[in-house]
């Protein structure tokens, strides 16, 4: 690479949950003198109450190429949705997509991107046949305290503002099982009538985030029953800290979760969403695979937490090595 830095814009909308951590992590990745970074926030696809603040940015780069006789930048990096008219302000248009929030109408605009470059190996079978693909992997902030040591006698389960990960199932399966150990369940989405159990322990509000990683740390078994993932930060955090890990064995949960490192979860009927596809697991599923996790040594469960946690450093290596050699080689 030449002495001048490689100017990156980043993209993607501010949504101050996954898409704003996708960019952080990115950032992250490049933060070097090599590169030199910025992140359009409000580069959102479409035009909607946004149109003012976009026509000012394109304004403002159609100037800078009339001026410099060049584009703005050197890559544009594009995070999940496509904004076509940003193309001509870098040589060179990066995506990484999301295939479940990947909408049909923006396929057209693949064949202008250099590359496509997937979080998954299931993005690369699904973006193949539309464009250049190249292999970069993710990975998501590191979670773990070495302060803490995990007890694999704890189960732990994390909801969000979707109904994608399982957290009604996983309550319902640990409310008819009295004899599985405490589970810590997070979410401000149940029902107030939501039963109660001796070995449950719901937090249905707002926590620090120092608690919360607390609580990732202290459980050695993490469970997602999840439908659907773009990458699956919940799953890599889990095993950041050192947790068994349970899922979904369907893709792209079993390509971070296999039989070294936790527990897959068998789905029952699928459904597609956008250019992904939502796998359910049923109660039955769910009971089973619940039932061989407990019915496993202490040992067992930490010896896949400890494997889990060597998958996280590898696969967070690998990501920023290749996210970097695809940059260095345009």
């Amino acid at each position: 690479m030449s002495t001048t830095p490689l100017s990156v814009n980043i993209v993607a909308q501010d949504n101050a949950s996954g898409l704003t951590r996708d960019v952080q992590i990115i950032m992250e990745a490049l933060n070097s003198p090599d590169f030199e970074l910025s992140w359009c926030s409000a580069c959102r696809p479409g035009l909607r109450h946004q149109f003012p603040r976009q026509m000012m940015a394109r304004l403002e780069q159609l100037l800078y190429r009339a001026r410099y006789q060049q584009p703005r930048y050197d890559v544009n990096l594009f995070v999940e949705g496509v904004v076509p008219w940003w193309f001509p302000f870098a040589r060179f248009n990066l995506l990484i997509p999301n295939q479940d929030w990947f909408h049909g109408y923006w396929q057209p605009y693949l064949k202008y991107f250099d590359y496509i470059l997937c979080k998954t190996h299931l993005a690369e079978r699904v973006f193949s046949p539309w464009g250049k693909t190249y292999y970069i992997g993710f990975t998501s902030s590191d979670r773990r305290d070495w302060q803490i040591t995990p007890n694999y006698d704890m189960a732990f389960h994390l909801g969000s503002d979707r109904v994608r990960l399982g957290t009604k199932l996983i309550l319902q399966v640990w409310q008819q099982h009295p004899e599985f150990p405490q589970l810590t369940l997070i979410s401000k989405n149940l029902p107030p009538t939501t039963q109660r159990a001796k070995n449950i322990n719901i937090i249905n509000q707002f926590i620090p985030e120092p608690y919360l990683i607390r609580l990732q740390n202290q459980h050695g078994v993490h469970i997602y029953a999840t439908r659907i993932e773009g990458f699956g930060h919940r799953i890599m955090e889990a095993m950041s800290a050192s947790a068994a890990t349970l899922t979904t064995d369907a893709p792209p949960m079993n390509e971070l979760v296999t039989p070294e490192r936790g527990l897959l979860i068998p789905y029952s009927t699928t459904k597609p969403q956008n250019w992904g596809t939502c796998y359910y697991v049923n109660v039955a599923g769910l009971t089973k695979t619940l039932e061989t996790l407990w019915g496993s040594t202490t040992q067992t469960r930490q010896t896949w937490g400890e494997q889990g946690r060597a998958y996280y450093e590898d696969s967070r290596r690998g990501f920023q090595q290749r996210l970097l050699t695809i940059l260095k080689n345009l």
